[in-house]
C-alpha cells in the first residue's frame, strides 16, 4: 500500500509540489505538482497547474497541461483547460476539456515535436532575418 498525501478541502496552496508518494487534491492548488506516483483531482478541487505523474485522475477543475506516465482519467463533471498528454486515455461523458488531446507514445510525440522545432529554428538561423520572420510565424 501507498503512502498518500492530501491537500484538504478548504486548503489552498501555491508553489511547487513534488514528490515520490501519491497525492490526492481537495482543495486548491496553484503552481506545479510533479509526481512519481499518482495524482487525483477531487470533484470540488481547483487546480491551476500542471499535473504530471504515473497516473491521474480528474473529478474537478484543472487550468493547466497534464501529463500522465501511464493512464489519465477524467471522470463526468471534470473540467480542464489545458493539453493533455498520457498513453492511454479516458474522458467520461459530461466531461470538458479544452486543449490538445495526445493519447499513445508521449515521449515518441515529445521527441518528434523537439525534432520539428530543431529544424525550424537551424532553417530560421541559416536565412536573412526577412524570410526567418516569415518561416516562424508559419
Amino acid at each position: 500500500m501507498r503512502d498518500v498525501s492530501v491537500i484538504g478541502e478548504g486548503t489552498r496552496i501555491r508553489g511547487r509540489i513534488t514528490g515520490a508518494t501519491d497525492l490526492e487534491i481537495l482543495g486548491s492548488v496553484e503552481g506545479e505538482v510533479s509526481l512519481d506516483g499518482n495524482c487525483t483531482v477531487g470533484e470540488k478541487a481547483l487546480v491551476a497547474a500542471s499535473i504530471s505523474g504515473r497516473t491521474i485522475v480528474v473529478r474537478g477543475a484543472v487550468k493547466g497541461d497534464i501529463t500522465a506516465e501511464e493512464s489519465l482519467t477524467l471522470e463526468e463533471g471534470a473540467r480542464v483547460v489545458g493539453d493533455l498528454r498520457a498513453p492511454r486515455l479516458s474522458i467520461a461523458e459530461g466531461a470538458l476539456v479544452r486543449g490538445l488531446v495526445e493519447a499513445g507514445d508521449v515521449t515518441a510525440s515529445a521527441r518528434s515535436s523537439a525534432k520539428a522545432k530543431s529544424v525550424v529554428e537551424k532553417a530560421a538561423t541559416s536565412v536573412k532575418p526577412a524570410v526567418a520572420a516569415a518561416i516562424c510565424v508559419v
